[in-house]
């Protein structure tokens, strides 16, 4: 997605239109956010997921996977010559 946004900003799209077309498609703003400053956004096993699982008898690392998200949290989607 932030490659789209990025081409579509080279190619003249103003910040406010592509702002406007992520609200319309009904995104997050913190979604948002993370697409537009190009920063990668972790994303957690979602309670359904989890609940499966341990019906299922395996264990969620749930501390395991936290520290993994905060370590990857912000981190630059691109290097500076892509």
């Amino acid at each position: 997605m932030s490659k789209k946004v990025r081409a579509a900003q080279l190619g003249g799209v103003k910040r406010g239109k592509v702002l406007a077309a992520m609200k319309t498609g009904k995104m997050s703003a913190s979604d948002i956010s993370y697409i537009l400053n190009e920063k990668f956004r972790p994303m957690s096993p979602s309670p359904q997921i989890i609940k499966k699982a341990r019906d299922k008898g395996h264990a969620i690392p749930i501390q395991a996977i936290n520290e993994i998200k905060r370590r990857w949290r912000n981190t630059p989607l691109f290097d500076d010559g892509e």
